[in-house]
């Protein structure tokens, strides 16, 4: 299950899992909302696989949320 989480200071849209894998804590970002919103469904159903999937994403950055290290995987809109 995933959760919708939207940046307000850079408006990025973030889609990220209720549970953490704690070897590979990972995020993915989103630039438009109708997109995230398609991507949470499908995501939540199963339809499409969760990251590293390289089909599917691309791997972006690590980011660092307070003592906690992310990774940051964009979604390829087909």
């Amino acid at each position: 299950m995933f959760f919708l989480d939207i940046d307000l200071r850079s408006s990025v849209i973030y889609l990220v899992p209720f549970k953490q894998d704690k070897s590979a804590p990972y995020l993915i970002s989103v630039a438009h909302r109708h997109v995230a919103d398609n991507l949470l469904r499908k995501l939540n159903a199963g339809l499409i696989p969760i990251p590293p999937d390289s089909k599917y994403y691309l791997l972006k950055e690590e980011v660092l949320l307070n003592k906690l290290r992310l990774i940051n995987y964009e979604y390829i809109v087909r």
